[in-house]
């Protein structure tokens, strides 16, 4: 090993070397078959709301990043946005997202509220609740309130995208639904 201390003004430096020989090992690595993982099918319709910028970032810039020719749209800085959610929802989506705990300035309500609301007008797509609070007894009320999957919102979106995938696939085959875009 050589080493060298010096200083030059304020500065101190340092310097280390050392020779090394590199040796060449063998060594078999067994790869395991791939499996694909479950993928959301290409050009879904998806609608998102919710409170946090952030998270409206996050499920856009993901949702659209791995679901080929999607159309992904966020709501949910104003109350006037989460209006035009609904409009949106009720005019074409494939998977709405609902964020369950709204505090949107001047006003503060409930995912499910907004849910029911958008089934209750006729909403056929599959009807998602993200939320901090996902028990037993929270999930059960989701599913009262018609939620078709129900996801924990600290899982990161990208973590989400597998079982967002097999549980529409599901939805579309319990709504004997080819597991496509809906059609315009």
């Amino acid at each position: 090993i050589e080493v060298e201390l010096w200083q030059e003004d304020d500065t101190v430096f340092f310097s280390a070397s050392v020779e090394a020989r590199l040796v060449a090992r063998q060594c078999s690595v067994q790869v395991a078959p791939a499996v694909a993982a479950p993928s959301l099918p290409a050009g879904l319709h998806i609608a998102c709301l919710d409170d946090s910028k952030v998270a409206r970032i996050s499920l856009h810039t993901v949702l659209s990043a791995h679901v080929p020719g999607s159309i992904v749209t966020v709501f949910g800085a104003t109350a006037a946005e989460v209006e035009t959610f609904k409009e949106t929802v009720l005019r074409r989506c494939d998977i709405a997202i609902f964020d369950q705990n709204l505090d949107i300035p001047g006003e503060s309500m409930l995912g499910t509220t907004v849910m029911q609301e958008v089934l209750d007008k006729g909403y056929e797509g599959m009807a998602c609740i993200r939320s901090g609070n996902v028990s037993e007894a929270d999930s059960d009320l989701y599913h009262r309130c018609g939620a078709h999957c129900i996801f924990d919102k600290e899982t990161p979106v990208k973590q989400l995208l597998p079982k967002l995938a097999i549980q529409y696939e599901r939805f579309c085959r319990m709504q004997q639904r080819p597991s496509r875009s809906s059609v315009p």
